[in-house]
């Protein structure tokens, strides 16, 4: 019978044994990543795919979420900075629900933390008190022993019973605790060690956003272009991730660099002043998305021609850092809109050996130049084509100001390849801008600017 008895009980475990594990496969609440040796190596944020890497080099994008980023390559009629975007939207999304999960258990975590913390810290006067209430109940019985003799139905025996129970609990409350005080601080360090590990997770989510911003740049930034029909795309795609998941503040973010890229500053602005609100209120990307906020708000404000407020939060940050790139790139834009053009040309310079390698701010010197029909002819094409030099997207503006370069030193052979060169590298939704462009510069009479949009 012992046998038969053993035998049902082995069965009956490994059959809770498979259904938990069963349970816990399917449970999406289940947190887990990529083992060590499932992540290979990964395209650099922000860079185009290689498409001579072997088809697993990019296995692992998201904790293995690779089935999001396989559906974006499917739509081959996208340019790559929409993939990018698309990519970057959703890999926000589940960060963000990651990272509310993970917040989740951190609360629960803190709060069973503080409990055994408490438990603890009052173990010594719980002790106290439960000897005190023995001593008054064993007293209390001493009274009450006479009673014993007067049979079971006497109030006062059915009283000395009571307390007898009493008495033998609180005793069995007190033998436990020498073991409650030893075992407390390891459950409490215990805790400790695992709330540190949420954290750490936790950080992790954060820096991997902060590493989509930052590898991810050229899409969130007011010096890069962008086609109509992307920025519509992007548009698009963000609002209608918006009304699914209003609290991922960087989607409102990259929604106003869509507007601004639409030539729609006030739709932008209003994107901007949201996510910096919300991202007071976030976590986990609010400090990583506020910096992107305000200068895409700067340039948003130069669009509408409020140059007070531009200038107000140019100054502002300006405290916080002095060799932040586009912000020099922005207050040289302002001071050009403000007709000092002396100063704005300083205010390029400075970006310009703060990063030597981005054309933005020798292309818009140069434009300055070439709006005032500089006669330094010589300054003007060496600018531009230092801006030509540093592409490495492929941006038609620096050769159309390379083109206008050319055209006010007479060199016409050297404009129109330069202009040649702008229609090459422009896609196929920018070629109608740079035909509009080609056309201004080469019906004026005289020099003409083909300044950046």
């Amino acid at each position: 019978m012992s046998k038969i008895h053993w035998v049902l009980r082995s069965i009956l475990f490994a059959i809770i044994v498979h259904v938990q594990s069963l349970s816990f496969a399917d449970d999406p609440k289940v947190l887990t990543r990529p083992a060590d040796d499932e992540v290979t190596t990964k395209p650099e944020l922000g860079k185009e795919e290689d498409k001579s890497a072997p088809a697993n080099a990019s296995k692992v994008d998201l904790f293995g979420n690779q089935a999001a980023l396989d559906k974006i390559k499917e739509r081959s009629d996208d340019s790559v900075a929409v993939r990018k975007i698309y990519a970057m939207i959703d890999e926000f999304i589940s960060l963000k629900q990651r990272a509310g999960l993970l917040t989740d258990q951190k609360n629960s975590q803190m709060e069973h933390l503080r409990e055994k913390q408490k438990e603890y810290q009052g173990l010594e006067t719980e002790y106290a008190t439960k000897l005190g209430e023995l001593a008054n109940i064993v007293q209390r019985m001493d009274r009450l022993a006479p009673a014993l003799n007067l049979g079971r139905n006497n109030p006062q025996f059915q009283e000395y019973s009571r307390l007898k129970i009493a008495r033998d609990g609180l005793q069995a409350t007190l033998k436990q605790f020498p073991q409650r005080k030893q075992n407390l601080p390891r459950e409490i360090n215990s805790g400790q060690n695992e709330l540190r590990k949420t954290q750490q997770q936790l950080i992790a989510i954060s820096k991997h956003g902060y590493g989509l911003i930052e590898g991810w740049s050229s899409v969130l930034s007011v010096l890069e272009y962008h086609p109509r029909r992307d920025a519509e795309q992007i548009r698009d795609r963000c609002e209608l991730k918006l009304v699914e998941y209003p609290n991922v503040v960087p989607i409102r973010t990259i929604l106003g660099f869509a507007h601004l890229h639409l030539n729609q500053p006030d739709a932008a602005v209003d994107a901007f002043r949201g996510s910096i609100e919300d991202a007071r209120h976030d976590p986990d990307f609010g400090g990583m998305i506020q910096e992107r906020c305000q200068l895409g708000l700067i340039w948003g404000y130069l669009d509408l021609g409020e140059l007070e407020k531009a200038g107000g939060m140019i100054a502002q940050r300006k405290k916080a850092t002095s060799r932040d790139y586009e912000l020099i790139v922005c207050e040289g834009r302002l001071l050009r809109q403000k007709g000092q053009s002396r100063k704005a040309r300083e205010a390029y310079r400075r970006a310009q050996r703060i990063d030597k390698a981005h054309p933005a701010a020798y292309r818009m010197a140069a434009e300055i130049l070439i709006d005032e029909n500089d006669e330094n002819t010589t300054t003007i094409v060496t600018l531009a084509k230092m801006a030509c030099e540093r592409d490495d997207e492929g941006d038609f503006r620096n050769y159309l100001t390379l083109a206008a370069a050319y055209d006010q030193s007479g060199e016409i052979d050297e404009r129109d390849k330069a202009i040649r060169r702008a229609f090459d590298v422009a896609d196929d939704a920018s070629r109608s801008v740079v035909e509009e462009r080609v056309e201004t510069l080469l019906a004026a009479p005289s020099s003409c600017s083909v300044s950046s949009p």
